[in-house]
């Protein structure tokens, strides 16, 4: 008997091509996405490196300029924030690291907040109409006065500018006691000991080496600086012995040092030992702020302050700062009589900090 054919296998194949075309069509719509997102990747991979190399050129260039002599911030924009920097790109001192056809670098010697820095950025460009395909974020190194002594180099000295640096650090911090970084605290079990700990403030660029402390701890000592508004004292002091200190820089080296009762100082306490101890304190009048670095000159190290409180009532705040600051006799140079940046050569500045400033 003859069979008719129902066309069954034609649909099936039908079915199958249409099945395939489609799972064809997803794999290539997929293989492209991957592709544009490889290239978007490369491309912002590839302006990160651009801004990379500018910083680089940008940190070569100052380097160049404390072997010159040169001031790389003599023509800076002064801006408040890394907001507002703008397109470096089109900026009038900007300098441009690389220009080719598709990559585009460029950084800029600023005052940022009035913190010296090298802002710079990279980006890649569309090599068909030279539309920007990605801009990295910014890299910002900042830069620190240096504790590296007078202008002629030479390192075995400690200026007053470098003291009033570090008392103007102490002063922003806003708290009574300032350590570098890691510190012991205990108190004795009452709310008025215990919130001592809010009063210390964490700032790893007070120094930056022991070495660094030891230079200016005998520098102060010594008399060479701060001229005569240093005393030096051993161990425990009484109340009246420490009220008549005020208006000075008190420096202590030795460990176990009490902020001693019925005592009424004005100034600033530069603690060098292990101990900082608060016993009482119910009639301690005290304006200004203690520094608490612990060193061991002789092994060239740091200590961990171990700061101890029971008691803790009085009077404390540290308006008294500025009046020391006042009276350190600075050079006129710090200020250069043509309104410039503070400072007369890179020599004068040291790298302190680079970061990424993620928009």
């Amino acid at each position: 008997m003859k069979r008719h054919q129902q066309g069954a296998a034609l649909i099936i194949v039908l079915v199958l091509l249409s099945v395939s075309l489609v799972i064809g069509m997803s794999g290539m719509n997929a293989a492209l996405v991957d592709e544009r997102l490889a290239g978007n990747y490369r491309a912002a991979s590839q302006a990160q490196m651009n801004s990379e190399k500018a910083v680089s050129q940008a940190i070569q260039e100052f380097y160049k300029g404390q072997e010159s002599g040169e001031n790389s911030w003599v023509n800076a924009r002064s801006i408040s924030s890394v907001e507002n920097a703008g397109d470096i790109f089109e900026e009038e001192n900007v300098k441009m690291a690389c220009d080719e056809e598709m990559n585009k670098c460029a950084y800029e010697f600023l005052l940022i907040d009035d913190v010296y820095s090298i802002l710079a950025k990279g980006a890649v460009v569309s090599e068909k109409d030279e539309e920007l395909v990605s801009v990295s974020s910014f890299i910002r190194v900042e830069f620190e006065q240096s504790f590296s002594g007078d202008h002629e180099g030479d390192n075995d000295e400690v200026s007053d500018k470098e003291v009033a640096s570090l008392l103007e650090k102490i002063k922003n911090s806003g708290d009574l006691i300032n350590v570098l970084s890691d510190y012991e605290f205990s108190s004795s079990n009452n709310a008025k000991a215990k919130g001592w700990e809010d009063k210390i403030s964490k700032d790893n660029t007070l120094f930056d080496t022991p070495e660094q402390v030891c230079l200016f701890k005998d520098a102060l000592i010594s008399g060479e600086v701060a001229k005569g508004l240093v005393e030096v004292v051993s161990g425990n002091v009484n109340g009246k012995d420490f009220s008549g200190l005020s208006g000075n820089i008190v420096v202590v080296e030795d460990d176990g040092f009490s902020l001693p009762n019925a005592s009424d100082f004005r100034g600033v306490v530069m603690v060098f030992g292990r101990d900082f101890n608060v016993t009482g304190g119910g009639n301690i009048s005290f304006s200004g702020a203690v520094v608490h670095v612990p060193v061991d000159c002789s092994g060239q190290g740091f200590g961990t302050p171990y700061i101890d409180v029971r008691g803790g009532n009085g009077d404390y705040d540290f308006s008294e700062i500025e009046s020391i600051i006042e009276r350190l006799d600075i050079d006129d140079e710090e200020l250069p009589e043509d309104g410039g940046n503070g400072f007369s050569n890179n020599n004068d500045l040291r790298i302190f900090d680079w970061q990424w400033s993620f928009e």
